[in-house]
Protein backbone atom coordinates (compact mmCIF):
# COMPACT_ATOMS: atom_id res chain seq x y z
CA UNK A 1 0.00 0.00 0.00
CA UNK A 2 3.16 2.33 1.15
CA UNK A 3 4.63 1.38 -2.15
CA UNK A 4 1.45 2.18 -4.69
CA UNK A 5 0.96 5.55 -2.09
CA UNK A 6 3.78 7.05 -3.87
CA UNK A 7 3.05 5.64 -7.38
CA UNK A 8 -0.52 7.21 -7.33
CA UNK A 9 0.46 10.65 -8.79
CA UNK A 10 0.44 8.63 -11.79
CA UNK A 11 -2.05 6.55 -11.26
CA UNK A 12 -4.37 9.26 -11.54
CA UNK A 13 -3.73 10.48 -15.10
CA UNK A 14 -3.79 7.48 -16.39
CA UNK A 15 -7.13 6.19 -15.19
CA UNK A 16 -8.18 9.60 -16.01
CA UNK A 17 -7.22 8.81 -19.91
CA UNK A 18 -8.12 4.82 -19.77
CA UNK A 19 -11.30 5.31 -18.29
CA UNK A 20 -12.68 7.37 -20.64
CA UNK A 21 -11.76 5.44 -23.62
CA UNK A 22 -14.85 3.31 -23.57
CA UNK A 23 -17.67 5.05 -23.22
CA UNK A 24 -20.92 4.65 -24.65
CA UNK A 25 -21.00 6.49 -27.98
CA UNK A 26 -24.38 8.33 -26.93
CA UNK A 27 -22.81 9.70 -23.40
CA UNK A 28 -25.38 8.51 -21.21
CA UNK A 29 -25.62 5.36 -18.79
CA UNK A 30 -28.70 4.59 -16.15
CA UNK A 31 -28.28 6.97 -12.93
CA UNK A 32 -26.70 4.09 -10.79
CA UNK A 33 -23.97 2.83 -13.55
CA UNK A 34 -20.66 4.89 -14.15
CA UNK A 35 -20.19 6.05 -17.40
CA UNK A 36 -16.29 5.80 -16.77
CA UNK A 37 -13.91 2.60 -16.56
CA UNK A 38 -10.68 0.91 -17.31
CA UNK A 39 -11.83 -1.73 -19.90
CA UNK A 40 -9.90 -4.90 -20.65
CA UNK A 41 -9.46 -3.75 -24.31
CA UNK A 42 -8.02 -0.78 -22.75
CA UNK A 43 -5.74 -2.55 -20.67
CA UNK A 44 -4.91 -5.16 -23.05
CA UNK A 45 -4.20 -1.72 -25.58
CA UNK A 46 -1.55 0.00 -23.22
CA UNK A 47 0.46 -4.03 -22.03
CA UNK A 48 0.31 -4.29 -25.67
CA UNK A 49 2.75 -3.05 -28.75
CA UNK A 50 0.52 0.44 -28.95
CA UNK A 51 1.65 0.98 -25.61
CA UNK A 52 4.07 -0.52 -23.60
CA UNK A 53 4.54 -3.88 -25.13
CA UNK A 54 5.11 -6.06 -21.80
CA UNK A 55 3.33 -9.22 -22.98
CA UNK A 56 5.81 -12.34 -23.26
CA UNK A 57 5.30 -15.71 -23.57
CA UNK A 58 5.93 -17.21 -19.88
CA UNK A 59 5.09 -15.09 -16.96
CA UNK A 60 2.79 -12.20 -18.67
CA UNK A 61 0.77 -13.42 -21.74
CA UNK A 62 -2.48 -12.09 -22.99
CA UNK A 63 -4.81 -15.02 -20.90
CA UNK A 64 -2.79 -14.01 -17.39
CA UNK A 65 -3.00 -10.09 -18.10
CA UNK A 66 -7.28 -11.28 -18.90
CA UNK A 67 -6.98 -13.45 -15.99
CA UNK A 68 -5.81 -10.87 -13.17
CA UNK A 69 -8.11 -8.24 -14.62
CA UNK A 70 -11.08 -10.43 -13.77
CA UNK A 71 -9.42 -10.56 -9.97
CA UNK A 72 -8.85 -7.40 -10.09
CA UNK A 73 -12.87 -6.57 -11.42
CA UNK A 74 -14.29 -7.85 -8.22
CA UNK A 75 -17.00 -6.10 -5.62
CA UNK A 76 -16.44 -6.26 -2.14
CA UNK A 77 -19.19 -7.80 0.19
CA UNK A 78 -19.92 -4.18 2.25
CA UNK A 79 -21.48 -2.43 -1.06
CA UNK A 80 -24.13 -0.82 1.41
CA UNK A 81 -22.49 2.67 1.05
CA UNK A 82 -21.76 2.79 -2.75
CA UNK A 83 -23.79 5.26 -5.34
CA UNK A 84 -22.34 4.34 -8.23
CA UNK A 85 -21.69 0.51 -10.14
CA UNK A 86 -18.78 0.09 -12.46
CA UNK A 87 -20.28 -3.71 -13.97
CA UNK A 88 -17.73 -4.63 -16.30
CA UNK A 89 -15.32 -2.04 -16.12
CA UNK A 90 -12.65 -1.28 -13.12
CA UNK A 91 -12.68 1.93 -11.07
CA UNK A 92 -10.11 3.52 -9.47
CA UNK A 93 -9.10 1.29 -6.92
CA UNK A 94 -9.65 -1.43 -9.19
CA UNK A 95 -7.04 -0.18 -11.71
CA UNK A 96 -4.72 0.52 -8.85
CA UNK A 97 -5.15 -2.71 -7.35
CA UNK A 98 -4.85 -4.53 -11.02
CA UNK A 99 -1.37 -2.56 -11.50
CA UNK A 100 0.52 -3.84 -8.65
CA UNK A 101 -1.33 -7.41 -9.62
CA UNK A 102 0.38 -7.11 -13.19
CA UNK A 103 3.79 -5.79 -11.59
CA UNK A 104 4.19 -8.78 -9.27
CA UNK A 105 3.46 -11.10 -11.83
CA UNK A 106 5.68 -10.07 -14.69
CA UNK A 107 8.93 -9.58 -12.28
CA UNK A 108 8.37 -12.86 -9.60
CA UNK A 109 12.35 -12.86 -8.91
CA UNK A 110 11.58 -8.66 -7.17
CA UNK A 111 10.31 -8.01 -4.33
CA UNK A 112 6.97 -6.03 -4.90
CA UNK A 113 8.25 -2.28 -4.32
CA UNK A 114 10.62 -3.39 -7.08
CA UNK A 115 8.03 -5.06 -8.79
CA UNK A 116 6.20 -1.92 -8.99
CA UNK A 117 9.15 0.51 -9.42
CA UNK A 118 9.74 -1.43 -12.53
CA UNK A 119 6.13 -1.57 -14.04
CA UNK A 120 6.17 2.60 -13.89
CA UNK A 121 9.60 3.14 -15.72
CA UNK A 122 7.37 1.02 -18.43
CA UNK A 123 4.74 3.30 -18.02
CA UNK A 124 6.62 6.08 -17.65
CA UNK A 125 6.43 8.15 -20.72
CA UNK A 126 2.55 7.53 -20.57
CA UNK A 127 1.98 8.53 -17.48
CA UNK A 128 4.11 11.93 -18.43
CA UNK A 129 1.87 12.64 -21.07
CA UNK A 130 -1.56 12.50 -19.70
CA UNK A 131 -0.35 13.67 -16.53
CA UNK A 132 1.34 16.99 -18.82
CA UNK A 133 -2.22 17.69 -20.44
CA UNK A 134 -3.63 18.50 -16.82
CA UNK A 135 -0.45 19.97 -15.53
CA UNK A 136 -0.21 22.33 -18.55
CA UNK A 137 -3.96 23.09 -18.73
CA UNK A 138 -3.34 24.38 -15.30
CA UNK A 139 -0.50 26.45 -15.40
CA UNK A 140 -1.87 28.24 -18.72
CA UNK A 141 -5.42 28.22 -17.38
CA UNK A 142 -4.15 29.76 -13.82
CA UNK A 143 -2.17 32.88 -15.39
CA UNK A 144 -3.98 36.08 -15.20
CA UNK A 145 -4.64 36.64 -19.02
CA UNK A 146 -6.53 33.69 -19.16
CA UNK A 147 -8.10 34.18 -16.07
CA UNK A 148 -9.52 37.41 -17.32
CA UNK A 149 -10.43 36.34 -20.81
CA UNK A 150 -12.81 33.50 -18.75
CA UNK A 151 -14.41 36.43 -17.25
CA UNK A 152 -14.70 37.66 -20.43
CA UNK A 153 -16.40 35.53 -22.00
CA UNK A 154 -18.47 34.12 -19.19
CA UNK A 155 -21.90 35.67 -20.61
CA UNK A 156 -21.72 33.32 -23.63
CA UNK A 157 -20.09 30.07 -21.66
CA UNK A 158 -22.96 30.71 -19.07
CA UNK A 159 -25.82 31.12 -21.54
CA UNK A 160 -24.23 27.76 -23.60
CA UNK A 161 -24.32 25.68 -20.08
CA UNK A 162 -27.65 27.11 -19.12
CA UNK A 163 -29.06 26.10 -22.30
CA UNK A 164 -27.35 22.56 -23.00
CA UNK A 165 -27.48 21.27 -19.50
CA UNK A 166 -29.82 18.37 -19.04
CA UNK A 167 -29.62 18.13 -15.30
CA UNK A 168 -31.71 20.64 -13.36
CA UNK A 169 -31.18 20.02 -9.47
CA UNK A 170 -34.50 21.84 -7.36
CA UNK A 171 -33.12 22.25 -4.26
CA UNK A 172 -30.09 24.52 -4.87
CA UNK A 173 -31.37 25.40 -8.41
CA UNK A 174 -28.02 24.11 -9.75
CA UNK A 175 -27.76 23.43 -13.17
CA UNK A 176 -25.49 20.32 -14.24
CA UNK A 177 -24.53 18.69 -17.57
CA UNK A 178 -24.32 15.35 -18.94
CA UNK A 179 -21.77 13.65 -21.24
CA UNK A 180 -24.15 12.96 -23.66
CA UNK A 181 -25.05 17.14 -23.42
CA UNK A 182 -21.04 17.92 -23.90
CA UNK A 183 -21.08 15.92 -26.74
CA UNK A 184 -24.31 17.20 -28.44
CA UNK A 185 -22.61 20.88 -27.93
CA UNK A 186 -18.79 19.66 -29.20
CA UNK A 187 -21.35 18.44 -32.39
CA UNK A 188 -23.09 21.63 -32.05
CA UNK A 189 -20.28 23.74 -32.36
CA UNK A 190 -18.71 21.77 -35.02
CA UNK A 191 -15.90 21.57 -32.60
CA UNK A 192 -14.10 18.32 -34.84
CA UNK A 193 -14.32 20.03 -37.99
CA UNK A 194 -13.02 23.41 -37.09
CA UNK A 195 -9.96 21.57 -34.90
CA UNK A 196 -9.52 18.30 -36.76
CA UNK A 197 -6.87 17.37 -34.08
CA UNK A 198 -9.03 17.09 -31.71
CA UNK A 199 -10.50 14.26 -32.37
CA UNK A 200 -14.06 13.10 -31.28
CA UNK A 201 -12.23 9.89 -28.93
CA UNK A 202 -11.21 13.04 -26.68
CA UNK A 203 -14.90 13.99 -26.09
CA UNK A 204 -15.11 11.99 -22.67
CA UNK A 205 -11.08 12.63 -22.20
CA UNK A 206 -12.22 16.35 -21.97
CA UNK A 207 -15.26 16.00 -19.71
CA UNK A 208 -13.02 13.99 -17.73
CA UNK A 209 -10.62 16.77 -17.24
CA UNK A 210 -12.89 19.23 -16.60
CA UNK A 211 -14.68 17.17 -13.64
CA UNK A 212 -13.50 17.58 -10.34
CA UNK A 213 -11.36 14.42 -9.27
CA UNK A 214 -13.17 12.54 -5.89
CA UNK A 215 -11.70 10.55 -3.42
CA UNK A 216 -14.24 7.64 -3.82
CA UNK A 217 -16.34 8.21 -6.98
CA UNK A 218 -18.23 4.94 -5.87
CA UNK A 219 -19.38 6.72 -3.00
CA UNK A 220 -20.63 10.09 -5.27
CA UNK A 221 -23.52 9.55 -7.17
CA UNK A 222 -23.48 13.21 -8.92
CA UNK A 223 -19.35 13.22 -9.79
CA UNK A 224 -20.08 12.12 -13.37
CA UNK A 225 -22.05 15.39 -13.80
CA UNK A 226 -20.47 18.76 -15.04
CA UNK A 227 -20.97 21.93 -12.82
CA UNK A 228 -20.76 25.19 -14.66
CA UNK A 229 -17.39 25.79 -13.26
CA UNK A 230 -16.14 22.33 -14.70
CA UNK A 231 -17.70 22.87 -17.98
CA UNK A 232 -15.18 26.09 -18.41
CA UNK A 233 -12.33 24.04 -17.75
CA UNK A 234 -13.32 21.58 -20.39
CA UNK A 235 -14.25 23.80 -22.91
CA UNK A 236 -10.59 25.16 -21.62
CA UNK A 237 -9.24 21.33 -21.95
CA UNK A 238 -10.46 21.21 -25.88
CA UNK A 239 -9.25 24.61 -27.23
CA UNK A 240 -5.83 23.59 -24.50
CA UNK A 241 -5.74 20.15 -26.58
CA UNK A 242 -6.45 22.08 -30.02
CA UNK A 243 -2.44 23.59 -30.07
CA UNK A 244 -0.85 20.94 -27.54
CA UNK A 245 -1.51 17.71 -29.45
CA UNK A 246 0.40 19.30 -32.94
CA UNK A 247 2.65 21.55 -31.36
CA UNK A 248 3.20 19.93 -27.86
CA UNK A 249 2.57 22.84 -25.77
CA UNK A 250 0.04 25.59 -25.45
CA UNK A 251 1.26 28.96 -24.02
CA UNK A 252 -1.03 30.95 -21.65
CA UNK A 253 -1.58 33.75 -24.60
CA UNK A 254 -2.23 31.16 -27.15
CA UNK A 255 -5.06 29.23 -24.99
CA UNK A 256 -6.62 32.76 -23.78
CA UNK A 257 -6.80 34.14 -27.96
CA UNK A 258 -8.49 30.60 -28.22
CA UNK A 259 -11.02 31.14 -25.68
CA UNK A 260 -11.61 34.28 -26.89
CA UNK A 261 -12.24 33.15 -30.68
CA UNK A 262 -14.61 30.38 -29.95
CA UNK A 263 -17.08 32.39 -27.67
CA UNK A 264 -16.81 34.91 -30.28
CA UNK A 265 -17.54 33.31 -33.60
CA UNK A 266 -18.74 30.46 -32.29
CA UNK A 267 -20.58 30.39 -28.29
CA UNK A 268 -22.22 33.66 -29.04
CA UNK A 269 -24.22 32.08 -32.17
CA UNK A 270 -25.54 28.98 -30.15
CA UNK A 271 -26.76 31.33 -26.72
CA UNK A 272 -30.10 32.01 -26.72
CA UNK A 273 -30.32 33.35 -23.08
CA UNK A 274 -27.52 35.40 -21.26
CA UNK A 275 -28.59 35.03 -17.88
CA UNK A 276 -26.00 36.20 -15.19
CA UNK A 277 -23.75 34.44 -12.15
CA UNK A 278 -21.78 34.54 -9.85
CA UNK A 279 -18.23 34.78 -11.02
CA UNK A 280 -15.50 32.41 -10.25
CA UNK A 281 -11.71 30.98 -10.50
CA UNK A 282 -12.07 28.82 -12.88
CA UNK A 283 -9.43 27.00 -12.15
CA UNK A 284 -10.14 27.15 -8.10
CA UNK A 285 -9.87 24.14 -6.34
CA UNK A 286 -8.42 22.20 -9.53
CA UNK A 287 -5.19 19.59 -8.63
CA UNK A 288 -2.48 19.28 -10.58
CA UNK A 289 -3.18 15.43 -11.65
Amino acid sequence: EQCLRTKYMWVLPLYRKLSSEETSEGGSSPDHISQFGVSKRSLMRILGSEGINIFDKASMTQAKASELYKQANCVPQDVAGFKVRYDAVLCRFQFAELLVRIAICKWPEKSKAEALDSLFEELAILCQKYSGDMRELINSGSTDEVQAVYEAIEPQTWAVFAEMASIHENMHGEKFMTLQDWRKLLNRMNIFVLYPVVKRKYGAYTYRMGLEPQADEQYNKTWQLMSFLEFQRALGAVMFLSEMRPKKECKPDILAALLQKIATENLSQIATAKPTRKKNSVLEGKTQN
